[in-house]
């Protein structure tokens, strides 16, 4: 990895920044006053820092209650969705997903996280082994990566044939239209972050005992298009995801107008 071009004392601050965001995820409104990383200077805007969280955890709670509204919908309404989260490693995926299933029942919503295929799977048609984790009536899925892999991680390290590489192209159309034509409301998203900002991550990874383990893992119409997030913020990836979604339930709505089931906000 080429060396990054941040001198050292900014490098350190942005990986205590990003290590007190990960402890954020734990500690909520719990803010400190000293920095995660010994040693890390300190910085003039302290204070507006710690007003910012303190407006982004605001967001964040707002939404999340929308989130349980909206699950409360899709059960009262037996909705099926599925929603799938592509990105670049260290680009935000897993804080995203965790803000979203934190205040959920994990009985309506689930997080699938598919490990490398076995022997057996590599033989099967290539989706079979993502359909049995798709959703019943009143279920919602979070895949945290998806059959997105061919077109990404197994092509970067070779693990497909460049002629299954071109089948998985010619059948994802047809696999996500079956899946709308089934009942299910399919989202997608892709997170995408700089190249400096993932090389100060990674270093962060490094920095924190609880992440290392990250450190070391490999990383139509009728078909929807992905949602792209490329801002290189954590926060503003998770609360816009989240907006992202409300928007889509308005459209959800409006044919279940009848139903006693309070329905997030529209306009958040």
């Amino acid at each position: 990895m080429s060396e990054s071009p941040l001198d050292h004392d900014e490098l350190v601050l942005r990986i205590s920044r990003d290590l007190a965001d990960s402890y954020d995820e734990e500690l909520e409104m719990e803010i400190e006053d000293r920095h995660p990383i010994p040693g890390a200077p300190e910085t003039t805007d302290a204070q507006e820092e710690r007003e910012y969280r303190r407006h982004y955890f605001s967001q964040l709670f707002r939404l999340q209650a929308e989130l349980v509204k909206l699950q409360d919908w899709v059960v009262a309404s037996r909705e099926k969705i599925v929603i799938v989260f592509e990105g670049r490693d260290a680009a935000g995926k897993g804080g995203a997903i965790k803000r979203i299933t934190q205040r959920l029942n994990p009985r309506v919503c689930r997080v699938v996280a598919l490990p490398a295929p076995n022997d057996r799977e590599r033989t099967q048609w290539y989706f079979q082994r993502y359909v049995p984790h798709l959703p019943a009536a009143g279920e919602i899925v979070l895949f945290d990566r998806s059959w997105y892999n061919r077109a990404g991680v197994e092509r970067v390290m070779g693990f497909c044939t460049p002629d299954e590489y071109e089948e998985f192209f010619r059948s994802v159309p047809e696999f996500e239209r079956m899946l709308v034509r089934s009942g299910i409301r399919l989202l997608k998203y892709w997170f995408s972050i700089t190249d400096e900002e993932q090389h100060v991550r990674f270093l962060g990874r490094i920095q924190d005992p609880l992440k290392q383990w990250t450190a070391i893992t490999s990383s139509s119409a009728a078909a929807p298009p992905d949602r792209c997030s490329p801002t290189g913020c954590r926060r503003v990836r998770r609360t816009r995801c989240c907006c992202w979604r409300r928007g889509r339930t308005r459209r959800m709505a409006r044919c279940r107008r009848r139903s006693s089931i309070p329905i997030p906000a529209p306009r958040i």
